[in-house]
């Protein structure tokens, strides 16, 4: 499978602000495309953080495509800030970088 697009989402804080951006896997620089492709080849099962509102957490929606099937799959992931993989650093890095508000609902 092959991911296809990465939907990136910051929020909690002390401000409770949500922060995000969508990027195509083309778009990533070669160690942050390294890093998402490493994820993609070990369990993305990953427990929930629990919902609190003043925890940075970060959610990764990889959305991967199997062509032979010609199906798409959305996979979420989430991370509290303080513990998101080290494998991870420079992705969540890139990402949080570009990321830009997102209107609360």
């Amino acid at each position: 499978m092959d991911v296809i697009l990465l939907i990136f989402t910051e929020s909690g804080g002390f401000a409770g602000l949500k922060r995000g951006c969508t990027v195509a896997p083309a778009a990533l620089p070669e160690r942050p495309l390294e890093e998402l492709q490493g994820l993609l080849q070990r369990s993305l099962e990953t427990p929930r953080p629990s919902p609190s509102p003043d925890l940075q957490v970060y959610t990764l929606e990889l959305v991967t495509a199997n062509e032979a099937k010609q199906q798409t799959h959305h996979r979420v992931l989430q991370y509290l800030a303080s513990d998101v993989p080290e494998d991870l650093s420079e992705l969540i890095s890139f990402l949080h970088e570009h990321a830009e508000p997102i209107a609360l609902a």
